[in-house]
This record gives C-alpha cells, sequence and structure tokens, in this order.
C-alpha cells in the first residue's frame, strides 16, 4: 500500500525521468528485438534515478517496485509522444525546446516515424476500429475497479 500522498509526487517524478532521459526517437517502451523500442539501459538509469529521489521502506520487494515503476514510466513515455504529436506535429509547429531540451536533437527522428506510411496506415487502422467501438472506456485510468 502507497502512503496517502505520495503517489501524486512519485508519478510526477517518473514524468519528469521519463522526459529528461529517455529519446522521443524510440516508438515503443518494450518491443523485443526491435530498433526503435527503449533500450533497458536507460530504464535501468531511469530507475536508478528515481530511487535516488525516494525513501523505499526496508524489505521492499524491489523487482515489483521495478516493475511498477517501469510500468508507469511505459504510460508516461506514450503519453509524452502523443502530447507531442497532437501538439506540435500535427500542427506543423516545434515545442519549446527550454521546456525539453534534451529531446530538440531527436525531433526530425520523432517526426519522420509519425510522418511515415507505416505510422499512417496504423492510425488509419486504429482510427477505424475506434470507431467501431459502441461503448467506449471513459472511466480514467486509475484503475479503482482493478481486481488485485
Amino acid at each position: 500500500m502507497v502512503p496517502f500522498g505520495v503517489m501524486g509526487p512519485y508519478k510526477t517524478a517518473i514524468g519528469v525521468l521519463v522526459k529528461d532521459n529517455i529519446p522521443i526517437k524510440y516508438r515503443y517502451w518494450k518491443q523485443k528485438g526491435s530498433e526503435w523500442a527503449v533500450p533497458s539501459s536507460l530504464k535501468n538509469l531511469c530507475w536508478e534515478k528515481l530511487k535516488d529521489l525516494f525513501v523505499f521502506p526496508d524489505g521492499f520487494d524491489e523487482e515489483v517496485v521495478k516493475d511498477q515503476a517501469f510500468f508507469i514510466m511505459g504510460n508516461s513515455f506514450k503519453y509524452f509522444r502523443y502530447y507531442l504529436n497532437t501538439q506540435y506535429v500535427r500542427k506543423g509547429i516545434e515545442p519549446e525546446w527550454s521546456e525539453y531540451p534534451h529531446q530538440q536533437e531527436y525531433w526530425s527522428d520523432f517526426v519522420s516515424g509519425k510522418e511515415s506510411d507505416e505510422a499512417k496506415e496504423k492510425s488509419e487502422a486504429n482510427t477505424i476500429n475506434s470507431h467501431k467501438n459502441m461503448r467506449p472506456h471513459r472511466t480514467g485510468s486509475r484503475g479503482y475497479a482493478r481486481k488485485i
């Protein structure tokens, strides 16, 4: 059980670590054997920095906590790329690089990936499939109804 008031700062710290340390040129958080997947070395770098920011209780199961942190990191990475795509790529503009200074050198790779034929075909297929969904999920991502 996470102490009250800790999960928000924890997720925020993870988001900052991902934006600062994971290049946007990568397209997938995990996809074995893909050149476009985030390497384990970068994920572990984020994990080590996260451990420096938070004090974990004695005797905690590091692998369980690390797996959950990687899950949150993956979601943060996916949302960051989605945000950059919708707010900048689709509008044909670049972000203010003072906000994301470590990402500027990867911008052209990111844009070319989003404008590739493969990405456009995937986007079109996903749009068609989402319009077929008669009962879209709109309850949020918190997972309160998730069975444990």
